[in-house]
C-alpha cells in the first residue's frame, strides 16, 4: 500500500472558542489541527486499542501520528467519497483484532471510553484512506527539496532554458502560461477571479479582478498542502512557499503575493 505521508509543524493551541471548550477541556488538548484537536483521551485510546502504527514512543510520537491522520483525512475528504462495503469493513476489524493478541475487545473498547460504533467509524476511515493512497496521481508522491522546485521554475521563466542547456522549446512554454479556458469557463469564475488555466498552471489575467497585485501573465501552481510556485516574465521573477496545511489556505497565498511585489523597489 503506498502511504500518503506528511511532515508537519504545529503550535500548541493557546485558545479555543467557548464552543469548543464546552466540549474540549482546555487542558487536555496536546494539539490543534486546522479547526480540529488532538485530545490526551485521543492519544491514550490510540494507544490502548492499538489503532495507529508506531503504538510506542512519546505521547507526542503518538499525538503527530493522529495529526497526520487527521490531515490524511482531510485530503480524502476532497475527493468523491468511496463506498466501503460491510466485507471490506469486517475484513479490517478481524485485522485490527489480530493485534490484540486475543485480549477481550468489549472490555477493551471499555477502558478506551470508546463505542464500538465510535471503533467501525474508526477503522472504516482507515480503508478511506487507504483506498486512496492506492489510487494513481499524476504528482503523487514525487519528492524534491525547495531549491530543486525553484530551478524547476527558474527553467520555465527563461522559456525552457537553464544554464546554457535548453529543455522546453520557447513555444512549448509560452503554450503553458497561456490561458486555455472558454471564455464560458472564465465567466464561471475559472481557476479564481481574474486567473485562467494553461497547460498545467494557473494563468493572471486580470490582477485587479483577483484583487491583488501582481502581474498579468503570472503562472504558476498551489499544492494541496497551500504549497504555491509563482513565475512571473514581468519582473524576472520566480517565488515559492512550502507548507504541510492541506485543505488549502488562499488567505496564505494572496498575503505571500502582497508581502513579495510590495518588496519590488524598483527596475
Amino acid at each position: 500500500m503506498r502511504r500518503i505521508n506528511t511532515l508537519a509543524a504545529f503550535v500548541i493551541l493557546l485558545s479555543v472558542s467557548a464552543a469548543a471548550a464546552q466540549q474540549v477541556k482546555l487542558e487536555a488538548i496536546i494539539k490543534r489541527v486546522n479547526d480540529d484537536f488532538v485530545t490526551l483521551i485521543d492519544v491514550r485510546q490510540a494507544r490502548l486499542l492499538k489503532l495507529i502504527d508506531p503504538v510506542t514512543g512519546t505521547d507526542n510520537d503518538v499525538a503527530m501520528r493522529l495529526v497526520e491522520r487527521k490531515l490524511e483525512l482531510a485530503e480524502v475528504s476532497r475527493a468523491a467519497p468511496r463506498e466501503i462495503t460491510a466485507q471490506a469493513l469486517q475484513a479490517k476489524r478481524r485485522e485490527w483484532e489480530a493485534t490484540l493478541g486475543g485480549a477481550n475487545v468489549a472490555q477493551l473498547l471499555q477502558r478506551a471510553g470508546m463505542s464500538d460504533e465510535q471503533l467501525e467509524a474508526w477503522l472504516r476511515d482507515d480503508l478511506r484512506i487507504r483506498a486512496y493512497g492506492d489510487q494513481v496521481f499524476g504528482g503523487f508522491s514525487i519528492s524534491t527539496t525547495a531549491a530543486d522546485y525553484a530551478t524547476f521554475g527558474q527553467m520555465l521563466l527563461q522559456k525552457g532554458q537553464l544554464n546554457g542547456v535548453r529543455i522546453l522549446g520557447p513555444k512549448t512554454v509560452e503554450l503553458m502560461a497561456t490561458n486555455h479556458l472558454p471564455a464560458a469557463a472564465l465567466a464561471n469564475g475559472g481557476v479564481g477571479p481574474g486567473t485562467g488555466y494553461g497547460l498545467g498552471v494557473s494563468v493572471l489575467m486580470n490582477p485587479a479582478e483577483r484583487g491583488n497585485i501582481g502581474s498579468a501573465g503570472e503562472f504558476g501552481w498551489s499544492g494541496a498542502a497551500s504549497t504555491h510556485v509563482l513565475i512571473d516574465p514581468k519582473e524576472d521573477l520566480v517565488a515559492i512557499y512550502c507548507t504541510q496545511l492541506l485543505g488549502g489556505d488562499f488567505n496564505l497565498r494572496a498575503e505571500f503575493a502582497t508581502l513579495l511585489y510590495q518588496s519590488i523597489v524598483g527596475n
